[in-house]
């Protein structure tokens, strides 16, 4: 058998040393010094593969990373986390490092690409004990991913797609943990526990409401007529000693909040807590509360503190603006506080309190309320960590209107549920109107601070009327001059106190104009299905007939009658309250359209060699085709369907590399167009593509050369016939493409002859249209030498056992076309060839005479009838015929053979254990035991030795030889058959098949007077002959067995 070449050794040594590498191993020399050492951080970062010049290594349990020389770029696996050129003068490396931006700037897309990567590849999720990357995880990632290149949701589909069991950590948790890294290292010398300010009791009590003892409330005013000024801003107020007055005249709630709101600095309020996210030495001494009731858990963000509002919706700052997120959701900000410290969604929209109705303003309180936890924004606001990190993509609220908020957010979060329009407009009037009455109607209570020791009678009579018109945004709603009367007397006498209240509701506020879910514009059918949205619990009317109720949610299914004869439908629907308050009304017509376009449609129609050509044509031009650039169009070519491009001036097109590559052949096209109704009709043009991408090689018709063009590769047929890419030059070669005879390149080119096909000739492979050229002259006597009968004017044929020498004699790389013809035609490799090819021939051949093979290349050039015409009519079609596959049976005086090699068409293979073959219908058949060939005939369902030789040769030798062959073979001593073995065919393979099956073998033949004579083809297997020498290793082998 054939032993490996050394460089295979090699080979498979290199790849043997990437392995070990690639598991570990580093691949520095060992007397690199590497004198650069740094960490990486994010938490100490350990398995992460690092490259700084020569070395590459993966980083220790601690981070640490060692190079000779800068930069040092990181990997894990495939994926490319950066690189930096520059140690840090700490000398770690952390993601904002690699990002190359302030450590400060945690919230930087590169950053937390890079730390959400680390902390959800850790080996046990927990990036607080440090991060392991192990290498089960690095050989996951194959393919390159640049994290740089990407955004978050990017960089997690990249993953997802190499991983599909990696877990991403939570965003907020990432985030947490990479500014509590970066904290550690800039703040190392004052990071503790954040106490350095915390000694006074009072001071620690952060998140208290109403942290106010009695001793420091205590007042000495005899004339305290406002009680509702001691409970102003108390949830504020976390230092008590600024409750203590001595104020006579305490009037204003102004006294009893004293600086409560620069009582909150970061030191302060934020012990323990776990989303303070500023400096430690960022004094937070701004603070306000984000309200539509207070919202708890947006992210707000100022300066460099990036933290979350508390239960009361608290946010702090050490600088102005603020800006509000839920996860990737922009609320807005503001620049200034309002005076009451309260940011509500209309001060985030810019608008007055009172315009509840603008677009932003309800954007944001449809967004608070629909994502609260518990859907009830009367108790307060939470916004859960779940549910802000649902939101990965950026949406900027106040860049929508209401639909598209809606549409963003489901695509995101497809199971939110919205809360009715109304019952969000409500409570943000509700909001607005506490707010708006803060300073004169704390609740309506009247509390009476008695600084004599009795208790006073207060009577606090109200009558309200509370008038709901059809403005919406009414701030005084209230009448409030009644609202509070406080009555305090200094006695000693118990008093009672009474409150006694008659409100009286009056609503004449309509209905909001109501929506449709989609609104249709035209109909086939007799009725449509819409829904109507609007105001919960109102009715519904249809062209001033009720029809039903809308329903809690705020929606009703319902079906429109477009029945009768086609044209405008048209359609009014109002809504109705309980209070007979009548909307405005929503107007819309649907056209009836029952009529089809015309079934006239066109395509342009083509001759290509692209199998996947672009496509064009018009569109129906019937007496209803008015409207055409709303059709859509629909292109069957093959069984396949296409979507074409409606190009709005009554033409359609398909671009190119659309449709599925086709075959060689004539394709009919269905055209199917439908109209906005959805009324469709079918156009069908037959013939109309023909794809031919074909052409023929020709010095005669060349059958049996290898040809490469684009994804097209093969051998030319019994015609030349070869298939070619459009737009690309063909490569030839003599045998196989790897061990063949290059001829050269070309493109295919019209035959001057016969404009109906496409050709290559010897000429255009050597470049020359000059018989007398050099290359001309040696590939056309080459390859008509080579014809496997002889006769170049019926076509020429390069066998399979011509190529078969030809790889064997590796006249790839000792045979030159360039060569001086003279050279050429002495050339002893062609000599070897042909001497190894004379068996196979019957004879011993030469090269042919030159001027004989130019006389036939000119013949062929000039299309000279002598040789070979091609009639002017004659055109080259693309239809395929259908090959038929039958089986024969090969058979000896025996018996059947089995393991006969043979080759018919496409078929090959080797007889059976019955001596069953393939063969194509109409083609020749050639049966062999490895390269030992025993004859070529035309295929029929029972073959013997007999028909290997050409009828002519009545007493022809060889029958008889390869029935005496094919029993001194037989590897079962069997009546029934002949079995051919591996053992013979090892055995030819090592001593080449030199066994020539046409000598004589001595028989007399009385009939035709034919002497006896001399067994030539036994003496083969005499001793010290090479027969003789096969049959020994035939025996050996078996032996072996």
């Amino acid at each position: 058998m054939t032993q490996p070449h050394p460089s295979y050794h090699l080979f498979f040594l290199t790849l043997l040393s990437f392995f070990l590498s690639a598991c570990g191993g580093s691949t520095t020399s060992s007397n690199v010094e590497r004198n650069i050492e740094g960490k990486l951080i994010d938490s100490a970062v350990e398995g992460v593969e690092y490259r700084c010049g020569n070395v590459i290594d993966f980083t220790d349990e601690n981070g640490t990373f060692s190079c000779a020389t800068l930069p040092v770029s990181f990997y894990i696996g495939a994926i490319n986390l950066g690189e930096v050129s520059v140690l840090p003068t700490d000398k770690q490396v952390f993601p904002q490092d690699i990002a190359s931006v302030n450590r400060s700037d945690v919230n930087n897309t590169k950053v937390l690409n890079l730390a959400l990567l680390l902390q959800s590849l850790d080996s046990d999720k927990n990036a607080s004990n440090g991060i392991n990357i192990s290498s089960d995880t690095r050989t996951k990632f194959t393919k390159e991913i640049i994290v740089s290149d990407l955004n978050l949701t990017e960089l997690k589909n990249q993953l997802k797609i190499q991983d599909q069991d990696i877990t991403f950590q939570d965003i907020n948790n990432v985030l947490n943990h990479l500014r509590l890294s970066a904290e550690i290292i800039s703040n190392d010398d004052n990071h503790s526990t954040n106490l350095e300010n915390n000694s006074s009791t009072d001071n620690n009590t952060t998140s208290s409401e109403n942290n106010n003892s009695a001793d420091n409330n205590s007042t000495d005013s005899e004339n305290n007529n406002l009680a509702d000024n001691n409970t102003t801003s108390s949830e504020d107020n976390n230092l008590t000693d600024n409750n203590t007055t001595s104020s006579e005249d305490n009037n204003s709630t102004d006294n009893n909040t004293t600086s409560s709101e620069d009582n909150n600095s970061a030191d302060n309020n934020t012990i323990g807590s776990e989303d303070n996210n500023s400096a430690d030495n960022v004094e937070r001494n701004i603070q306000g509360k984000l309200i539509d009731s207070a919202v708890e858990g947006v992210e707000y963000r100022c300066g460099n503190v990036i933290d979350f509002t508390d239960e009361n919706g608290t946010f702090s700052c050490a600088t102005l603006p603020v800006s509000f997120y839920i996860g990737a959701i922009n609320l807005g900000e503001v620049s200034v506080l309002p005076t009451d410290k309260q940011v509500f969604p209309q001060d985030i929209a810019s608008v007055n309190r009172s315009d509840v109705n603008n677009t932003k303003v309800l954007n944001l309180a449809l967004l608070l309320q629909s994502l609260d936890s518990d859907k009830n924004a009367s108790n307060g606001i939470n916004i859960s960590s779940d549910t802000r990190t649902k939101f990965t993509k950026e949406i900027i609220v106040s860049d929508l209107n209401l639909t598209e908020l809606k549409n963003q957010l489901k695509i995101q979060d497809q199971d939110i549920t919205f809360q009715d329009i109304n019952n969000v407009l409500n409570h943000l009037r509700l909001s607005a109107g506490i707010k708006n009455n803060d300073d004169n109607n704390s609740s309506n209570t009247g509390e009476n601070v008695d600084n004599n020791n009795s208790e006073d009678t207060n009577t606090i009579e109200t009558n309200n009327t509370v008038i709901d018109n059809t403005t919406p945004s009414s701030e005084n709603n209230n009448s409030n001059e009644n609202n509070t009367t406080d009555n305090s007397e200094n006695n000693d006498s118990e008093g009672t106190n009474t409150t006694e209240t008659n409100t009286t509701i009056i609503d004449n506020t309509a209905p909001l104009l109501p929506t449709l879910t989609s609104t249709p514009s035209f109909t086939a059918a007799n009725s449509i299905n819409v829904i109507v949205n609007g105001e919960s619990h109102s009715n519904v009317y249809l062209n001033n007939v009720e029809v039903g109720t809308i329903n809690a949610q705020g929606s009703l299914s319902l079906t429109l009658d477009t029945s009768g004869v086609d044209g405008t439908k048209n359609f009014n629907i109002t809504l109705q309250d309980a209070a007979n308050n009548t909307s405005s009304a929503l107007s819309f017509n649907v056209i009836k359209d029952t009529v089809a376009p015309a079934e006239n449609s066109t395509i342009n129609s083509l001759t290509t060699a692209d199998t996947s050509p672009p496509l064009s044509g018009s569109l129906p031009h019937g007496n209803d085709d008015n409207n055409t650039e709303n059709y859509t169009i629909s292109i069957e070519i093959n069984g396949t369907s296409y979507e074409a491009t409606n190009n709005e001036d009554n033409n359609w097109s398909l671009p190119n590399n659309t449709i599925n590559p086709l075959e060689e052949g004539f394709y009919s096209v269905i055209i199917t167009v439908t109209d906005e109704a959805g009324n469709s009709s079918s156009t069908t043009l037959t013939g109309k593509i023909e794809i031919n991408n074909t052409a023929f090689l020709i010095d005669s018709a060349l059958e049996g050369i290898k040809y490469k063009s684009g994804s097209y590769t093969g051998y030319t047929d019994v015609n030349g016939l070869f298939k070619y890419e459009e737009g690309t030059t063909v490569t030839f070669y003599i045998g196989d493409e790897s061990t063949g005879i290059p001829m050269g390149s070309t493109q295919v080119k019209i035959d001057p002859h016969n404009s109906q096909r496409k050709i290559i000739t010897i000429f255009d492979l050597a470049g020359s249209q000059d018989e007398n050229n050099t290359r001309v002259i040696n590939m056309g006597k080459f390859l008509q030498s080579l014809d496997a009968d002889n006769d170049v004017s019926n076509g020429i044929t390069i066998d399979e056992k011509t190529k078969e020498s030809i790889a064997l004699a590796n006249l790839r790389n000792h045979l030159d076309f360039n060569e001086d013809v003279d050279a050429f035609h002495q050339n002893t490799e062609i000599y070897n060839l042909m001497n190894d090819l004379a068996g196979h021939f019957g004879e011993h051949r030469g090269l042919l005479d030159s001027e004989d093979v130019k006389a036939h290349l000119v013949s062929i050039r000039d299309n000279n009838p002598s040789t070979k015409t091609f009639s002017e009519s004659e055109t080259v079609r693309g239809e395929k015929q259908e090959t038929k596959i039958l089986t024969g049976v090969f058979q000896t005086t025996t018996g059947v053979v089995e393991g006969l090699e043979y080759r018919s068409g496409n078929q090959v293979g080797r007889t059976s254990s019955t001596g069953e073959f393939q063969y194509e219908e109409g083609k020749s058949i050639k049966f062999y035991i490895y390269q030992l060939e025993l004859g070529t005939t035309e295929a029929d369902s029972v073959l013997t030795p007999a028909n290997l030789v050409v009828s002519t040769s009545f007493n022809h030798p060889k029958p008889r030889n390869i029935i005496r062959l094919l029993a001194v073979f037989d590897a079962i001593s069997s009546d029934a058959k002949i079995t051919i073995d591996d053992a013979v065919r090892e055995a030819l393979e090592k001593y080449r098949s030199q066994i020539d099956i046409n000598l004589p073998d001595g028989k007399a033949n009385e009939e035709f007077s034919i002497p006896a004579g001399v067994d030539e083809f036994g003496a083969q297997f005499d001793d010290f002959e090479i027969g003789k020498d096969i049959l020994d290793e035939i025996t050996l082998l078996r032996g072996a067995n």
